[in-house]
Formats: structure tokens, sequence, C-alpha cells
């Protein structure tokens, strides 16, 4: 006979001819994703986090991380993670993973407060709150002695963590204010420690930073804090925003998130993005506008201190949500100047500056395992979307921004042959990897005669798209057609293509 064991988190033991084999999940460790990251070595790491000192069904299970086909998870049962009740992440310029969770209980929970700071390339671990840091010592297989000098932190109850563009490590504390940690090799320090103004009760729980702003979320406290330079903010210093140039709408309520893009339209050649309770918001730095499901966007009027109408929807253009009234959770720009934002009942829009379109995915026209969205990140390597949803994580393809290591080896393309109408296209993909090699790539398209129909460019999937059109812009005659793919060192690949019309 065979003997099973099922373990809670370990996976599988059997028993068989006098030997046990062991078989381990390689899954994620929790449907609820409340954060995602993807780490130097393109790793993608995932939490599982709430807001509360409790247990939930589908999350509290700690973190887990995705990379070369394999996940790994890690709880305080499995690893000196202090706490599985994760409920944010970020990545420091060394690679070193920041696990930040919400105060607890000890006795009640088994969790710790304040932040476990991970470091795979030794396997070490530190501690840190508002008394005192740590190292974890694996003799001891505990938490070490207080640390001669280490950092603290105003409170423990980690509301955010957000590196910005200049590698400072700000670590927000719900109830406490900012702190912000300058991070090297083998040493973290203490830059600074600031509260946000006008909010008595310090509730932060995101921070943003584009190169020109920091902004700053709060929960049911001041709403939105700008500090309106590029320089660390003070907390007494000159460029916070007062609160008459900030909206109503947010200054109160929670703000889930905020993202800038760069936009040909604003006077100030950006736009910032705001997610909030009360809904979507957009400052150009000159006006403040709030989209809507039906009017497309309205601009706040400061003389009269009215919203007044500013964009209407066509007939027949998607609207924010798909139309149905509701809030957004999440929002991230990604590298091609898009807004994905995450709504609470109805999918994800996707936002063009640059065309003011819209775009909605939601459970009837796509995938999603949720109209809840909850988190949104993104892998680079795979040009995908990560939704992070109640139910699940999705993905989504939205365009590379790194490319694995390839070359030239077998191209294909389809469909073949290919039936042009001006509006659909012929994919020209290199296979095994779906992806180009690095560098610029260039495809030409020849005639059976060996004339030059037309130069293609690589597009964000690492693909040539070919619409069936010369370069003249016009429709080419049905027969064979040769492509000729060359890379940035000179390498070609070939292969044809029938047309047919």
């Amino acid at each position: 006979g065979e003997i099973y064991i099922c373990t809670w988190g370990d996976g599988i033991a059997r028993y068989k001819n006098d030997e046990w084999e062991y078989f381990q999940p390689d899954n994620i460790a929790f449907p609820k994703i409340t954060m995602s990251k993807t780490d130097h070595n393109n790793a993608l790491w995932f939490a599982s986090g709430i807001i509360g000192d409790y247990v939930v069904r589908k999350g509290t299970m700690g973190v887990s991380a995705y990379k070369d086909g394999h996940w790994l998870s890690f709880n305080t049962d499995n690893s000196p993670l202090h706490s599985n009740n994760i409920l944010n992440l970020e990545v420091d310029a060394q690679n070193r993973k920041w696990f930040g969770a919400w105060w607890t209980d000890y006795n009640q929970t088994g969790n710790r407060y304040g932040l476990s700071i991970y470091d795979d390339r030794d396997d070490s671990w530190q501690w840190i709150s508002h008394e005192s840091s740590r190292m974890w010592n694996y003799d001891m297989n505990n938490w070490g002695p207080e640390l001669e000098d280490g950092p603290t932190l105003l409170t423990s109850t980690i509301g955010g963590i957000y590196r910005d563009r200049y590698d400072n490590m700000f670590v927000l504390s719900y109830d406490g204010g900012v702190n912000v940690l300058k991070t090297y090799e083998d040493s973290l320090v203490v830059h600074s420690k600031f509260r946000l103004p006008n909010a008595p009760h310090q509730r932060v729980v995101n921070a943003y930073h584009n190169g020109r702003q920091y902004f700053f979320g709060t929960e049911y406290d001041n709403g939105l804090s700008i500090w309106n330079h590029d320089s660390i903010p003070e907390e007494d210093g000159d460029y916070w925003l007062q609160p008459n140039e900030i909206v109503q709408e947010l200054r109160d309520g929670k703000i889930y998130g905020v993202t800038s893009v760069q936009s040909p339209y604003s006077p100030s050649g950006w736009q910032h993005f705001v997610a909030s309770g009360a809904g979507l918001f957009m400052w150009d730095e000159l006006y403040w506008y709030r989209y809507d499901v039906y009017i497309k966007r309205y601009r706040f009027d400061p003389v009269s201190q009215n919203w007044v109408n500013d964009t209407l929807y066509y007939a027949d253009e998607e609207r924010l949500f798909g139309s149905t009234r509701t809030y957004p959770l999440s929002i991230y720009g990604d590298p091609f100047g898009r807004v994905w934002v995450g709504s609470e009942a109805h999918g994800l829009s996707m936002y063009d500056p640059v065309h003011e379109r819209f775009t909605n995915y939601y459970q009837g026209n796509s995938p999603l395992l949720s109209n809840q969205i909850i988190s949104l990140g993104y892998d680079p390597l795979e040009g995908r979307l990560l939704i992070g949803t109640t139910e699940g994580l999705n993905t989504l393809r939205i365009g590379r921004t790194e490319k694995p290591e390839t070359d030239l080896q077998e191209l294909k393309v389809f469909p073949n042959p290919f039936r042009p109408n001006g509006h659909n296209y012929a994919q020209i993909v290199n296979l095994p990897l779906d992806s180009m090699p690095g560098g610029k790539n260039e495809c030409r398209i020849y005639s059976s005669s060996g004339q030059l129909v037309r130069k293609l460019e690589e597009n964000l999937f690492s693909r040539f798209e070919w619409d069936g059109k010369n370069k003249e812009d016009k429709l080419v005659s049905s027969g064979v057609y040769f492509f000729v793919v060359t890379d940035a060192d000179g390498n070609t690949a070939r292969g044809k293509l029938a047309i047919i019309r």
C-alpha cells in the first residue's frame, strides 16, 4: 500500500516501496494579490496582506516569487519572514526585497510588525521596527540582538514602501509619517524623517516620485499631499502645495495611487493622474480635471469653484470603466505612456493620453478572474501587465522593454498565406522564444523579382507586422514575397510569404 501525508503549505509526502517521496507545490501561494514588483533579475514578487491585524482566507499568506518558470513562497513557517500579513513590498537599488507588515499583536497572530529585508545574494534577513534593527541568526533560529546604530522607524505599522528615482527608500509609517533611508551595499542609513503637513493622523499609504514632484496618499486623513519640487521633502519646507491648491475631493477619503505621463496637451508637458475613492483625477500643473462615465472630463474652475464640462464622449466611444459607476483601486503608468486604472467593480481601463481614448477589460470581454483589480505591476522581460485581483493573477501583453538573450534562429510568419484587407497584419516572429535579439532590428520585404517593397520596424512585442502594403501605402498584388530580418550585428535570417487578394 501507499501512505500520503498532506501538509499545510509544504506539499505532499508519499510513502511507497519503503521510501518517502516529497512533492512541493509549484504555484503562487495565495489568490489575493495586493502588490507586485519585479526585481533586478526579472523575478516577479507578490504580496498578499491586508490593512488590519487578522487573517483572511485568500490572503495573509506571506509572499511568492516567480522566476524561470518556477514559484517560490516565503512565510513565517518556512523562512525568517517576520509576518504573513505583508501588505506592501519594494526592491531597493541593491536588489534587496523589502516587505512591510501591518501592526500586529504577536501573541494573537504569530506575526510581527515593522518590515523585513531579504538579500538573496547571501540569504540574509534584517528586521526593522520603531524599536530596533536585528539580523536573523540561523544558528539561534531567531532574531539576533539589536544592531548598534541600526535604523529605526517612526512607527511599525507600514502603510507603504516606495523607491524613488534616486534610489532613496521611503517607508511610510501609517500613523507616524515618512522615513527616508539611504541604501548601500552593506548598510542602511536613515536620511530623514518627516510628517505630512495638514495630516493630523499621518495615515500614509502610498508615495510616488516622477523626477519633478513627490506625491503622498493618505487614508481618511488629509487626502493627497504634493511636494512640488524634486528634492527630498522636508516637514516645514516651502514646496508643499497648500490645501486650497488641491481640489476638495482629494483632501480627504483614500488615495489609492498616483502616476505621471508626459503629454503634448499639457502646458507643463506632464499630466499627473490620481486614483482615489472619489474617482479618477488629473492635474496638469495648471488645472485639475476629473474623469467620469457620462461626461468624459470635467475641469475645475478656480474662479467659480465649480466643475465645468471640458471634454465629451463621442457617440460610439468607449467610456471609463465601460460606463459602469465605480471607483479606482489601483493605477499604473506603463513604459509606453499609457495609464492603467483598476476598478473596484468593473475591471480595468487603459487610458491613452495621446489619443485621449479609453479601452476597457472586464469579465464580460476578457478572461479576468475578478472585476475587482487591487494591484498593477509590470514584467519587462515578457512585456506583461501584472493584474492583481482578489481571486488571483492575470497578465496582459502590453509590450517589452527588455529582451531575453537570443539570436536570429527560425523565422515564422502567420497567417501564411496572407489575405490583406488594409486592416489586418501578417506577423513575423523569431522562434523559439518569440523575441528578437537585443538592439535595433529591421525587416525588409522584397518582391519575387528582388525589388524592395517595404521596410518594417520592430513593434513592442518583438515582432514585425506587415499590412500587405508597399512603401507608397498601396496594397501589393498577389504573389510570393520574401522577408529578410537583420539584427544590430548584421546577422540575417530569411523567409517567404504568399499574398492572396
